[in-house]
């Protein structure tokens, strides 16, 4: 579509010059104007084309006055309005500041004060509002502005007024109004009469989420939230924030009422409720009963002391009534996350959680919009407790008394009370010597005598005093191979190791060494191999068990004699353990005590098409472990891969699949005939019959990216051994000449994406410290520029170039391409927010005609912890039966 604002300003002349577009809402697009007349900035909104067409220009003039005369401190006042060239269009003041939803996405919650503040406000402006016969009807965090920390109500009536004049005719064209999230339930079903209980309800979703982190109701279409709103049961924000207060979560539920006539008389009422601590409404849900069926659930059974109450909490955490568990010694348990954290993934491999020794603490590195740091959780407590100084942690392990949690940054390892404090650092990186480069850790270990190792995901292991010092490389020795192994050599990778119980004075570590268990005898390094093969990293349960994890996600036990070190035959024990790619570990920790953690999903990914407001479509694919999704040049196929093998090539438009033989699917060549894959980069044609082959020309070691059609194929370095860095390269297909350095520096630069037209490449690097978005021009790297400014990571192109999309957390961001020498993007501006598969890798894409292909991995992906007490007594009870 052509750029509409010259021929906005053409009409508008004289009248009001629009400077840029601000952003865009479900009616309407905002811009920047001049005010010729009284010399100041306004904000001019013109209705959607759709909409104004089915409105009509007179009725809704006609409609939109009634509320120009509404004047209140905390209604955004209306300028002006009208038609120009077929335009319809109103004016309100431009406001220095933030929308509520913008503050929202960054901060996810507002202290409880503030948020209650700000509802009351805005209450009193809808009561003023009310009294003279107006409904907002599309009360949401969009709509309320911030300015000077004051809220003011924008887009008064709007909705209205477009109601009103549409008529009949907007429900003929499918058009709706207002926003699925914030919708009382007697506009979800269509009701015709909508009066001031809608806006209280809405007001009530609103201080929900600044108090939770998200809506009461939320889903991944707007029929699945609508759904929902419909006949979901009212939710309690002490249920899922304990600090709450209990007259601030009824007078909520109360706003939150089904029926209109359940709710407040008035927004005054509501007001009032929430300065009131006496207020009650109903049974009130305290924080021990949480209900399990929205995304951020509370576990609270810890507090109970009847065994009523421990029924209760089996019910909730497992779905299965206490009679279905009566035969099993095992608690199981759910740590539900926040909503302003979740699980942090590193770019470079990593395990982002640990158990204490006695199984009653769990660490894990959880991110928010605003940093990556330590989070600790006490099995007796309700809250996670941030352990501040710890930014850009990596790989938690504890010490053996549970009293200090050690870990790795890019700047050495380090260790933190459990109790919060600063945190020491204990030695840097270790250096390959042969390499000259800082090693990758791949785990470390804590012994009884504070004597830390750390594994190098290479052929020899790092110890270091606890108290800190210089790390010494401990040599690795062993006479019979692996199974299926070899001797060791630079080649072999030696991750994950803990320490086992003493037996003398040998002190023994159990290790993964080239994909089997292995019991490694210090200071000698000798190593003995159990006959286990894994993928992931085993650890030692009293008195005689290893628990470990496979690449399907599964979690096998096995016996095994401290004595003989001869192990068993490994038994299944339950399925679902995550595992972000082939060789990641899976995450999963176990303690001495026999209490095991783990985070779920897996298996259970689903494809959506999503467009730019977020509405998702789900592709009619059984769920699976998809990781990729790349549209073909004309958008008419779409390329997903699953770890359990193969590529699948969906035909948007019968919907009929192709299996192809390949993984990780990166791009399609420039025709859409083959597509490019895999490390060491290989093409493969969409039959079920091709055969995969290399590209001539391009190096081992590197992963395929964008196939240009220019003959040039962007390859991206992971992390080698001897560096933590990855990179970025181009080379020519089938050419002799060595590939060439796009950016490859000490950070970690990856997720290259080329512009449609080639010139172009936008990456993902930490070299800020945390991870941004950049975009660098290929044959003049010194044209750059920094997109992002605050966290951003998986970028990829519009397929005209003018527009790059990237995301941040769960929220994904546009920014437009305004200049290309030198170059310059627009301010990102938010799209729409969601929990999808994003991680190390760019695994999203975007159509010609704007929907974008992401993997979903279900509403609760990163925020959950799973916990399985008691773990030992299942297994010593299988082995006496």
């Amino acid at each position: 579509m052509s750029d509409p604002i010259p021929r906005l300003n053409a009409a508008l002349s004289g009248r009001y010059h629009i400077e840029r577009e601000l952003g865009e809402g479900g009616m309407a697009t905002v811009y920047l104007a001049h005010d010729a007349k009284h010399g100041r900035r306004v904000a001019l909104k013109v209705l959607k084309p759709e909409l104004a067409a089915v409105v009509g220009a007179e009725r809704f003039l006609a409609e939109i006055t009634t509320t120009a005369n509404l004047q209140h401190p905390h209604i955004l006042p209306l300028h002006d309005s009208g038609e120009a060239d077929g335009f319809l269009y109103y004016v309100m003041p431009y406001v220095e500041g933030e929308s509520l939803r913008e503050r929202l996405a960054r901060e996810r919650q507002l202290p409880v004060d503030e948020a209650v503040a700000i509802a009351v406000k805005v209450a009193g402006a809808l009561q003023a509002a009310h009294e003279h016969g107006v409904i907002h009807r599309d009360i949401k965090p969009g709509n309320i502005l911030l300015a000077r920390g004051e809220p003011l109500i924008a887009d008064f009536g709007i909705a209205l007024a477009v109601g009103t004049a549409g008529g009949g005719r907007l429900t003929e064209t499918g058009l709706s109004l207002g926003t699925p999230s914030y919708m009382s339930p007697e506009q979800a079903t269509g009701d015709r009469t909508i009066g001031s209980p809608a806006d209280t309800y809405a007001l009530g979703c609103v201080l929900y989420e600044m108090l939770v982190g998200e809506p009461p109701f939320t889903g991944r279409t707007a029929q699945a939230i609508l759904g929902r709103i419909i006949t979901g049961d009212v939710p309690s924000a002490t249920g899922h924030r304990p600090s709450v207060p209990a007259h601030v979560d009824a007078a909520v539920r109360r706003a939150l009422e089904k029926l209109p006539a359940d709710r407040f008389a008035s927004a005054r009422d509501f007001a009032g409720a929430l300065g009131d601590p006496g207020f009650r409404h109903g049974e009130r849900v305290e924080a021990a009963a949480a209900v399990p069926t929205y995304p951020t659930r509370t576990v609270a059974a810890l507090a109970a002391t009847t065994a009523l109450f421990a029924a209760l909490a089996v019910w909730l955490w497992t779905g299965r009534a206490p009679q279905d568990l009566a035969s099993e010694p095992v608690s199981r348990l759910t740590i539900s996350l926040s909503g302003d954290h979740r699980l942090a993934l590193a770019n470079m491999e990593s395990m982002p959680l640990a158990i204490s020794p006695d199984g009653r603490t769990v660490a894990y590195v959880g991110e928010s919009i605003e940093r990556t740091q330590l989070y600790v959780r006490h099995l007796g407590a309700f809250d996670p407790v941030a352990l501040p100084g710890t930014d850009e942690a990596r790989q938690p392990f504890f010490s053996p008394d549970g009293e200090q949690i050690a870990y790795f940054t890019r700047r050495g390892l380090f260790r933190v009370p459990v109790s919060g404090g600063p945190p020491l650092r204990i030695a840097p990186i270790p250096v390959d010597s042969a390499a000259g480069a800082p090693i990758i850790p791949a785990g470390g270990a804590w012994g009884g005598d504070d004597v830390i190792v750390i594994a190098a995901d290479g052929a020899e292991l790092w110890s270091v005093a606890a108290a800190g010092g210089e790390p010494e490389a401990i040599p690795i020795t062993w006479t019979e191979p692996p199974t299926g192994g070899a001797p060791p050599s630079p080649e072999s990778r030696i991750r994950w190791p803990s320490f086992l119980p003493s037996a003398g004075d040998e002190v023994r570590l159990l290790a993964s060494i080239s994909s089997e268990l292995a019991v490694v005898t210090l200071p000698e390094g000798a190593a003995t191999f159990l006959g286990v093969r894994l993928t992931g990293h085993g650890m030692y349960v009293d008195p005689g068990h290893i628990v470990f994890t496979l690449s399907s996600g599964e979690a096998l036990s096995v016996p095994f004699d401290l004595e003989t070190l001869e192990a068993g035959t490994p038994s299944p024990e339950f399925s679902d353990v995550f595992r972000p790619g082939a060789t990641f570990a899976g995450l999963l920790a176990a303690s001495r005590s026999g209490t095991v953690v783990y985070v779920p999903g897996g298996s259970e990914r689903t494809v959506e098409l999503v467009d730019r407001r977020g509405f998702a479509e789900r592709l009619p694919l059984e769920p699976n472990d998809y990781r990729f999704a790349v549209f073909s040049p004309d958008g008419r196929r779409l390329a997903i891969d699953a770890r359990s093998g193969g590529i699948t090539v969906l035909d948007l438009a019968t919907r009929a699949p192709t299996e192809v033989v390949g993984s990780a699917p990166s791009s399609f060549s420039p025709d859409g005939t083959e597509l490019a894959f895999g490390s060491p980069p290989r093409r493969v044609g969409l039959s079920p019959a091709a055969v995969p082959a290399r590209f001539e020309g391009m190096p081992d070691g590197m992963y395929a990216g964008d196939w240009g059609s220019d003959g040039r194929l962007i390859l991206i370095k992971p992390p080698q051994r001897d560096s933590t860095s990855a990179g970025v390269y181009i080379g020519t297909i089938g050419s002799d000449a060595p590939v060439e350095v796009v950016v490859d520096t000490e950070f970690y630069e990856a997720q290259p994406k080329r512009s449609p037209d080639g010139r172009f490449v936008a990456y993902m690097s930490d070299a800020s410290g945390r991870s941004e978005v950049y975009v660098q021009e290929l044959d003049a790297p010194d044209n750059l520029a920094r997109v992002s400014f605050n966290g951003g990571a998986q970028p990829i192109w519009s397929r005209t170039g003018g527009e790059l999309f990237f995301w941040k957390m769960e929220q994904a961001y546009s920014a437009r391409l305004l200049a290309t020498d030198p170059l310059e993007l627009s301010a990102p501006e938010p799209m729409f927010r969601g929990r999808y598969f994003l991680q190390t890798v760019t695994q999203w894409d975007v159509s010609p005609s704007g929907e974008f292909a992401l993997i979903s991995p279900g509403p609760n992906f990163l925020r959950e912890i799973l916990v399985i007490e008691s773990f030992v007594e299942e297994l010593e009870a299988r082995a006496t039966r």
